[in-house]
């Protein structure tokens, strides 16, 4: 009997496409190159170890296009962020280095983001779920993928890692939200509360203690539904 071997997605670390000055460019490379290696060493198990605890496989077409990484020279206007993803497209992440960044300093927050990868490829490529609401897309997400990326680098949860992941889920949620541009569906999604909630509260079916979970359920994402 052949067995097969199983597929993930491939990994493609490329420098980013924003101007740098060439002798950054010199040690982005040796990075890449680094990161490269290491990545073809290791890198098929930390993708079965983020499919195992997250409960999913990546997508295929994940697998069949592949996950890019850009790897970008750190600067001040990035502030405290290591790496990101736009949830729009899932199959690409970017990671911000300064010259003394390593592939153990890099490696907790590659997985970080490709928890992030799995959950909304399996969103958008593969959806079998409900629309989720803000506070799932942007609290919840961040909350949960801090937890992961500790139990995929095989660390213990301890009150620390809680609390670090309540801290840094509580100041992206405010991050993201203050970058909402168009919450034309925030607004009409509150409209439509307010009519119903007026009809609930005045025929006695509801009260404001159970319409305030309600609200949490029924606002939606400002995220689009698919691209």
């Amino acid at each position: 009997m052949v067995i097969l071997k199983k597929k993930y997605p491939r990994i493609v670390f490329r420098l980013g496409r924003r101007k740098t000055p060439k002798s950054s460019r010199v040690w982005l490379a040796r990075k890449r190159d680094n990161f490269s290696r290491k990545w073809q060493r290791n890198g098929s198990n930390i993708l079965r170890n983020i499919e195992r605890n997250c409960g999913l496989h990546f997508p295929k077409k994940a697998v069949e296009e592949g996950i890019e990484v850009y790897l970008y020279k750190w600067r001040r206007e990035d502030g405290d962020y290591l790496g990101d993803m736009k949830e729009t497209e899932p199959l690409r992440l970017n990671i911000y280095l300064k010259k003394r960044s390593t592939w153990r300093t890099v490696k907790s927050t590659l997985i970080h983001e490709l928890v992030h990868c799995i959950m909304w490829q399996t969103y958008y490529f593969d959806y079998r779920r409900r629309n989720p609401t803000l506070f799932e897309d942007y609290f919840a997400d961040e909350m949960i993928t801090c937890i992961v990326e500790h139990i995929v680098l095989g660390r213990k949860p301890s009150r620390k890692i809680c609390r670090e992941a309540f801290d840094y889920a509580l100041s992206e949620t405010k991050l993201r939200l203050a970058r909402v541009e168009h919450p034309q569906k925030l607004a009409r999604s509150l409209i439509e509360f307010t009519r119903s909630y007026k009809s609930r509260i005045r025929s006695r079916k509801s009260s404001i203690l159970e319409e305030r979970p309600r609200l949490l359920r029924e606002l939606p994402s400002p995220l689009p539904e698919t691209i």
